[in-house]
């Protein structure tokens, strides 16, 4: 595998564990732009386990997900057909978008969420986002977005964490971010990763400076700037090699998933992940007539700044994962890639235990209910909780 100005080494080893993380508090310095420093690194756990991972990019049964939403397409299509010629089915929500955004690659961006970055802008409209914390139990989002191009302001934007990237880059994005601790350098440096680092690349990128907020939570990027950071950086806005369609399986809007029908399913009107979490301390509530989770957090309504609209999911997952502190003592280090963990998956008012795993260097997570059977997904927006194993959340 061509590696970009790492060793394969350090890269390989970095790829196996997924985790970086970047000292910051309410206002983060230039410590985040990219270091040159070189140091021996030891990825060991400290408690003696170690992790082994295939460094080459798995599809393990990933085909699944993509056979039945082919095997649904009717039934998809009699309970929400198309608005009009030249649509297609998101990957993301399952959704109909324009064609041609089918046909685009989708877009990774790293947002902060301490409380001085809020309001994030047109985050409302991304198809899947995920929440994960990083030192100082501060947490850190990644909106995947696919129809972007004709998005004003994206953000704002912040640094890169390894493991972001791992998940990011199971929809074979452009990964977006501005700086990275150099934790993160090796998969950055990986070939198949097309990031957009507006600690290099800073032309393509603006800043906002009229509203009252840290300098540091300014920086926004736009669909055409993307696009001509994609055109100068020749990375191709069609999915490459790494891309596995399906990535989720969905249900249709006439036959929604309700998981009344999986053993040990219980009530989830309510969701709170202020443990796992202690800084926002978000949570959801369902409103059963929409059939959409409302999501809040520091206390009030998590608002898109951009259409003044709350976020809400037709799905969250809660994903326990593996993590331990780096060996300076700051710097967070998850286990993205693992086969026994666990975890929840909430919708339509329910809830069921599930069970997830993730091989392969940039192998799609899948998720499965006790009984084995891959989740079902309703269509919409989806959210996805990495939280430390063993942290408390509130269902009910």
């Amino acid at each position: 595998m061509k590696k970009k100005a790492i060793t394969a080494l350090i890269a390989a080893v970095s790829l196996s564990l997924a985790a970086c993380a970047l000292p910051w508090a309410s206002s983060e310095t230039s410590t985040e732009e990219p270091t040159e420093t070189s140091v021996s690194l030891d990825f060991s756990y400290t408690n003696g386990t170690s992790q082994t991972v295939v460094p080459d990019p798995i599809v393990d049964d990933s085909n699944s997900a993509a056979e039945h939403n082919k095997n649904m397409q009717a039934e998809y299509d009699l309970y929400d057909p198309a608005p009009g010629t030249g649509y297609v089915r998101s990957d993301l929500t399952n959704d109909w978008i324009p064609a041609d955004a089918g046909s685009t690659r989708p877009i990774a961006v790293m947002i902060p969420n301490n409380l001085v970055s809020l309001p994030h802008y047109t985050l409302s409209q991304a198809g899947v986002l995920y929440e994960c914390n990083v030192e100082y139990e501060i947490t850190r989002l990644m909106a995947i977005y696919d129809n972007w191009t004709g998005l004003e302001r994206i953000g704002n934007i912040r640094s890169a964490r390894d493991y972001f990237v791992y998940w990011g880059m199971e929809w074979d994005p452009l990964f977006i971010h501005i700086g990275n601790i150099w934790y993160a350098d090796a998969v950055l440096s990986e070939d198949q990763v097309n990031n957009i680092n507006g600690a290099v690349y800073d032309k393509y990128f603006y800043r906002v400076t009229n509203e009252r907020r840290d300098y540091d939570q300014t920086a926004y990027i736009n669909g055409y700037n993307i696009k001509n950071a994609a055109s100068a950086l020749k990375y191709s806005l069609e999915h490459t090699s790494l891309y596995q369609p399906g990535h989720f399986s969905f249900a249709s809007k006439g036959n929604p998933t309700t998981l009344t029908d999986v053993k040990g399913y219980k009530s989830a009107t309510y969701v709170s992940l202020a443990e796992a979490y202690p800084i926002d301390q978000p949570y959801f509530t369902y409103n059963e007539e929409d059939g959409l989770y409302y999501r809040y957090e520091y206390g009030s309504p998590h608002m898109d700044g951009q259409n003044n609209t709350q976020l809400s999911f037709s799905n969250i997952i809660i994903q326990n994962t593996y993590r331990e502190y780096r060996p300076d003592g700051a710097y967070l280090i998850y286990r993205c890639h693992d086969t026994t963990k666990d975890g929840w998956f909430i919708t339509h008012g329910s809830a069921v235990h599930v069970n997830w795993k993730k091989v392969g260097e940039f192998g799609v997570t899948k998720y499965y209910d006790d009984n084995g059977d891959e989740i079902i997904l309703n269509q919409g927006k989806t959210m996805i909780c990495i939280v430390q194993d063993g942290d408390g959340v509130i269902i009910q």
